[in-house]
């Protein structure tokens, strides 16, 4: 699998107002309208970009289960002009979030399986062949999606240069960062956590960031933001409670 050599992830909830006078655009792509085959899921792609924006880094939200992208374009509007007014192009992506992870891997499947959760996770972010307890296909998988949206993307919206977030045949993940609620949150740190390629400090956040997401998971989600050993000079790290436990 390819290696991901630079990465960003930031899971956080903010509330700042986008400013007023951005010439905000959206745009709707429906996974059928990319490939016939693809599952409808939770909607369309929901991409918000400022005009003239073509050096903006893209950031990518997961919804959490059962997170109409429509519906989470309204309920995450905080978030979204906080993102926009930093600068940020935002994509709310449409992948299949259901059933979630804690409904596969209940307690008595986890006994039986202790790596049920990361099986489940790795099929539903990357398509591998992992596990038979959901029936996502690999092409659905979150990161194919994503590149094929940005292959998309790149052709019907010459103008916004989507090109720019592809390397070859997969995103360019030194300009994107993974955001998400609950479900989409914890396939953000997995996958960074899986993939990411650190050393020394960054491999100290590596692990922070797995103990922070489970210590939502274990207490119910959290509603305050915690830095996860950031040090001077290197990519943030942030874990923050979005009202939902990570599923």
């Amino acid at each position: 699998m390819n290696k991901i050599s630079h990465f960003v992830i930031i899971i956080f909830l903010m509330t700042a107002a986008c400013s007023a006078n951005a010439a905000i655009d959206r745009l709707e792509v429906r996974p059928t309208d990319i490939d016939r085959e693809l599952a409808t899921a939770s909607g369309p792609h929901v991409i918000f970009r400022e005009k003239d924006d073509s050096q903006a880094p893209l950031l990518i939200f997961l919804p959490g289960t059962g997170g109409e992208t429509v519906v989470t374009a309204k309920t995450e509007r905080a978030f979204i002009d906080t993102a926009l007014a930093q600068g940020y192009r935002v994509i709310i992506l449409s992948y299949i979030d259901t059933p979630a992870v804690a409904q596969v891997c209940t307690l008595q499947v986890s006994a039986q399986d202790p790596a049920c959760a990361e099986k489940v996770r790795q099929k539903r972010i990357f398509g591998d062949d992992t596990t038979g307890l959901i029936r996502d296909r690999a092409k659905d998988a979150i990161v194919p999606r994503l590149t094929m949206l940005l292959n998309h993307l790149a052709k019907s919206d010459a103008q916004g240069h989507w090109e720019k977030y592809l390397e070859g045949d997969r995103p360019r993940w030194s300009s994107i960062v993974l955001s998400g609620q609950s479900q989409g949150g914890g396939m953000a740190a997995f996958l960074a956590k899986q993939f990411g390629q650190f050393t020394g400090r960054h491999a100290a956040q590596q692990v922070h960031l797995e103990e922070a997401v489970l210590c939502m998971h274990k207490a119910g989600g959290v509603r305050h933001v915690v830095p996860v050993a950031a040090g001077d000079g290197g990519d943030a790290l942030v874990v923050a409670g979005h009202r939902h436990a990570a599923g």
